[in-house]
């Protein structure tokens, strides 16, 4: 998590001189924060290649040996549904970035948080979307 070294003796020393306590009582934030980090990084390998041959689908297959069948019986995306869901984030993100304050959002819609990510196309050999994926510039 690229902690510097110095820091890490540190943190380990008050970590034991607690008493050992679990991460998510010790370090709630961070643990929220690795876990978002995480599930993000599952998230993205969501369409393992069908090869059996790469790690990551060794691991779906160990983990959860129906992830075939379920991609299999998957249903088509409705197409006007996914507009719409873009068109609100792309309105609460001008709305966020905008320096007039009459265009900003009000009180009551700011309950969230944007990440933003531009992760790589590909891992390795395999695509981490599908061939149709539309990319962004």
């Amino acid at each position: 998590m690229s902690v510097p070294a110095p820091r890490i003796a540190e943190i380990l020393a008050r970590w034991q001189s607690a008493g050992s306590p679990p991460i998510r009582e010790f370090a709630p934030y961070f643990r929220h924060i690795y876990g978002v980090d995480l599930f993000f990084n599952l998230a993205v390998a969501a369409d393992p290649p069908e090869d059996a041959s790469f790690l990551v689908t060794q691991l779906w297959d160990k983990h959860l040996p129906r992830w075939r069948q379920i991609k299999a019986e998957k249903e088509p995306r409705d197409k006007s549904k996914d507009a719409a869901i873009v068109g609100e984030l792309n309105r609460l993100k001008k709305a966020a970035e905008t320096a007039d304050p009459a265009e900003r959002l009000p009180l009551e819609e700011t309950q969230f948080v944007q990440i933003t990510r531009n992760p790589q196309r590909k891992k390795g050999k395999w695509l981490r979307y599908p061939e149709d994926a539309r990319t962004t510039s």
